[in-house]
């Protein structure tokens, strides 16, 4: 895999218990997620995260192969050298920060009371989880995933990459594994 900053990452790991968080990542009527991680590459080996921290390692060491069942590497298509530099210092810019709980409450909430619009989670939350570190990142360069930044979920990343026939044009997937 060449890996290029700007490239999302999207993980499903079923070793996790994210199945607790399923039902609250999916609007109603949908299907449950396919994807429970996000990430954003800030070069050809490092990744930013929304962990416990903001963080940026080797993907990788982190992400091997031999490891991880479903993982994918999308590409947006057309992006300048100047727009993955955005893309990439954005993410990078928020590395050290803690991660989101209050949007992540905010998100469950909305989505388990009130049918998943948006009532309780607002871009006032401030920091970030993994989805909306990537949307925000990219947000920065002029892009989104069909929702607000501060309201993106990992399934609203897929959705937008894997399964919107408006959109999927516009993305090249370059690794799956």
């Amino acid at each position: 895999m060449e890996a290029m900053a700007a490239d999302v990452f999207m993980l499903a790991d079923y070793r996790l218990p994210w199945w607790i968080l399923a039902p609250v990542m999916r609007a109603p009527g949908e299907p449950l997620p396919v994807v429970h991680h996000t990430g954003v590459l800030v070069s050809g080996t490092d990744i930013v995260e929304a962990r416990l921290l903001v963080l940026r390692h080797n993907f990788l060491q982190t992400y091997p192969p031999s490891r991880w069942k479903r993982i994918w590497v999308a590409r947006r298509k057309g992006l300048s050298a100047e727009q993955r530099q955005v893309i990439a210092r954005a993410a990078m810019d928020l590395v050290g920060q803690i991660y989101g709980i209050p949007r992540l409450l905010a998100h469950g909430i909305d989505d388990i009371i009130f049918g998943h619009r948006r009532i309780i989670r607002k871009p006032t939350l401030g920091l970030h989880i993994c989805s909306s570190l990537v949307a925000w990142a990219y947000e920065q360069a002029g892009f989104d995933f069909g929702v607000p930044s501060w309201a993106a979920d990992p399934d609203d990343i897929w959705d937008y990459i894997m399964e919107n026939p408006a959109t999927r044009t516009q993305w090249d997937i370059i690794a799956r594994y």
